[in-house]
Formats: C-alpha cells, sequence, structure tokens
C-alpha cells in the first residue's frame, strides 16, 4: 500500500508506477593514505509498469 498527500492528489488519478532498482557499490581501497573510495550506483534493472488509481481515504 502506498500513500498519498491528499492536498497534493486527488482521488480519480490513474497512471503506471515505474519502479527503477539500483545498488551501490564501494570500491576497494588501494592505499592507507587514499582518500575513502566514492561510492557509486548501480543500475539493476526495470520493473513492468505497475498500474494505479487513486482512491478517496476511507
Amino acid at each position: 500500500m502506498l500513500e498519498a498527500d491528499a492536498s497534493k492528489i486527488k482521488p480519480g488519478l490513474r497512471g503506471n508506477l515505474i519502479v527503477t532498482v539500483s545498488g551501490e557499490r564501494v570500491p576497494q581501497q588501494r592505499g592507507e593514505k587514499q582518500a575513502p573510495a566514492a561510492r557509486r550506483r548501480v543500475p539493476l534493472g526495470v520493473l513492468p509498469a505497475i498500474p494505479f488509481e487513486i482512491i478517496p481515504p476511507r
């Protein structure tokens, strides 16, 4: 279940959610005196479109 701010989203809105999945990779350091290696985001894949509809709160 997802929740939305009622002041920003109105009931009846329909569409598709696209979910992109990524991981984070930290390269190994090659020496003690070097600065920490920068983390890199690695794309892992995209899920199929997920249809949604905003309904009024119950």
